[in-house]
């Protein structure tokens, strides 16, 4: 005849995590072949994310591509990839729930010994949810429990608009133009 209790685990509080590192990726093209560099740019591929014991681990790849007038005057374009993994230390607890993301903040480019070495400069930022738990009267015997889903919806952002009369109608009133 004892009420029944149920333990829930609820989100109690988000923290965020950002770090700030750097990819380098030799490339095969020599300074002998290359006239003049046009652009350098890097793409980043955030793979797998994942929480081990106190680390959020994250790896993923990074494309390179380089458009290039050769010695003889024609436009061309070089890419290579470079994979890389990180880890970021996190606080210690039970985790609900993370995301994470990757930004390209810098590409650039030198030539050390003849040959182009490609560097690029990311931003990480990692949201983790830490889990409280709550024990919750759930059930028992000769207890009426009404159990339902309860939906919520949050939403973010603002948006405005101007939209033009195209009726006419009298006021009581004077309207200045």
């Amino acid at each position: 005849m004892e009420p029944l209790y149920e333990v829930l685990k609820v989100g109690s509080k988000k923290e965020s995590y950002t770090d700030k590192f750097s990819v380098n990726k030799t490339a095969t093209l020599s300074s002998t072949e290359v006239q003049k560099v046009l652009s350098v740019s890097a793409s980043v591929f955030n793979g797998d994310s994942q929480v081990v014991g106190e680390f959020l681990e994250y790896s993923g790849s990074v494309v390179y591509y380089v458009c290039y007038i050769d010695n003889d005057g024609a436009l061309k374009k070089y890419e290579t990839a470079e994979g890389y993994s990180k880890k970021q230390q996190i606080e210690l607890g039970e985790v609900c729930s993370f995301s994470s993301s990757v930004v390209v903040a810098k590409t650039d480019y030198s030539f050390e010994e003849g040959v182009m070495v490609l560097k690029a400069q990311f931003e990480f930022e990692g949201i983790v949810s830490y889990c409280q738990s709550l024990s919750a009267f759930a059930d028992g015997d000769n207890v009426v429990v009404d159990k339902k889903e309860i939906e919520y919806q949050k939403s973010f952002g603002r948006k405005t608009a101007n939209y033009p009369l195209e009726e006419e109608f009298e006021l009581s009133y004077q309207v200045k133009d």
